[in-house]
């Protein structure tokens, strides 16, 4: 992503929104659309709660290593959560096969 978060970021998501929509997928079941949009809003509560851990401190940052560790739990535990909801969102939203989608 550029400098501009937010630009890339909206991009990135219209982006895949239009490939979703233009998917076979998409004729057989219209909410397949909404999956890219599920995945955002999945990944916003999970930054909030990784963020909280900087105002909270797991460790003190006074120091460059209390930065770097903070740093590095707060990649882990946003990692760990986003992944956990993901897999669940992608198990109960998307067909088992997505060969049943090429002919």
């Amino acid at each position: 992503m550029g400098s501009d978060l937010f630009g890339s970021f909206a991009e990135s998501t219209c982006a895949c929104l239009v490939i979703s929509s233009v998917s076979p997928a998409f004729y057989l079941n219209s909410a397949y659309i909404y999956f890219p949009l599920l995945i955002v809003s999945i990944s916003i509560p999970a930054c909030l709660l990784a963020s909280l851990l900087a105002v909270f401190g797991v460790n003190k940052a006074e120091s460059f290593e209390g930065v770097q560790n903070t740093l590095k739990i707060q990649l882990i535990v946003s990692s760990v959560l986003i992944i956990a909801v993901f897999a669940l969102v992608s198990f109960t939203l998307l067909p088992a096969r997505l060969t049943d989608f090429v002919k």
